[in-house]
């Protein structure tokens, strides 16, 4: 009996391990290249530097240490975030059939490039655009000086990003729902017009300026990336 009952727990002993093993490459990841943020600090405050095109300034005088080390542990999990998925697919790749490790190798590599693409948008596009119209002389008088904090531009950079990179990722639960048959293009063609209002009210929480061009042009490529599912489960026949 005991060594039946062995021989029935290895198998999730085994499960375990390589949970464990998976965490600790994830982990290990992310400490290192938290390292290599804080090693290219300077290059990341100069990219920074360049958004607001003014001076920024320190409060305190241990806040600039404080700041690279959180600059660096941001960048590092922001790298890390692949390594993730990869690890997170890997794990659960031997329990899938054929037809699904296909599907879920795409949605991978789509997760991956919607994350890339919308962190590369709101910084390159979206947040210059949204930052020229908030100091703009309709907001600001020009007889009134502006001091803006490092620490909080830092962040406020970092949450503008995410908030972008994540929201793209909700055509990928889309399509995960689709192919399960949770939902049906029928359901998500009749939601339609409540989701229009629902990507505008998502866009306007998540960006982090009041200003309604970053909230449109969040919103807008979510309600595109709506639709695109709709027409790739059709063409697919998922429903």
């Amino acid at each position: 009996m005991a060594r039946l009952s062995m021989s029935k727990a290895l198998p999730f002993q085994g499960h375990l391990e390589e949970l464990r093993r998976r965490l600790l490459v994830v982990v290990g990841a992310a400490v290192l290249l938290s390292v290599f943020g804080y090693w290219a600090y300077p290059k990341v405050y100069s990219f920074i530097g360049s958004i607001v095109g003014e001076k920024l300034f320190l409060s305190k005088v241990y806040e600039g240490f404080f700041i690279r080390l959180k600059v660096g542990v941001l960048v590092g999990v922001f790298l890390t975030i692949p390594i993730f998925l990869y690890q997170a697919f890997a794990y659960i790749l031997p329990a899938l059939e054929r037809r699904e490790k296909m599907m879920l190798s795409a949605l991978l590599v789509s997760s991956l490039g919607l994350f890339i693409g919308g962190v590369a948008a709101s910084i390159r596009v979206v947040l210059p655009l949204s930052i020229r119209v908030l100091r703009s002389s309709s907001f600001n008088p020009d007889d009134v000086s502006r001091i803006i904090s490092y620490d909080s531009f830092v962040m406020f950079v970092f949450q503008f990003a995410v908030a972008f990179g994540a929201c793209l990722q909700f055509p990928i639960v889309i399509m995960i729902l689709l192919y399960y048959k949770i939902v049906s293009t029928a359901m998500l063609i009749r939601f339609s017009r409540y989701f229009v209002v629902v990507a505008l009210l998502v866009a306007g929480i998540l960006t982090p300026t009041p200003d309604m061009i970053s909230q449109v042009m969040l919103a807008v490529p979510l309600i595109a990336l709506y639709f695109l599912c709709i027409s790739i489960a059709k063409i697919l026949r998922w429903s």
